[in-house]
């Protein structure tokens, strides 16, 4: 009989920690819905920035 391995299920895996900057990128993107369209860039090229500047701090 083969044997099976399955993906690690969340209660295998480490609790993540708050990130309440995601978090607030996050929410931000759910609020596009009740933004104009014209604004959607601004919003993604912002979130962009701030993930780019942490993702550069975590090579450090």
């Amino acid at each position: 009989m083969a044997e099976t391995h399955l993906s690690p299920t969340p209660a295998d895996l480490p609790a993540a920690r708050p990130d309440q900057g995601l978090d607030a990128d996050l929410a931000r993107l759910d609020d596009l819905d009740h933004l104009p369209l014209a604004e959607h860039v601004a919003v993604f090229d912002a979130i962009h920035a701030r993930l780019s500047a942490r993702l550069a701090g975590a090579e450090r």
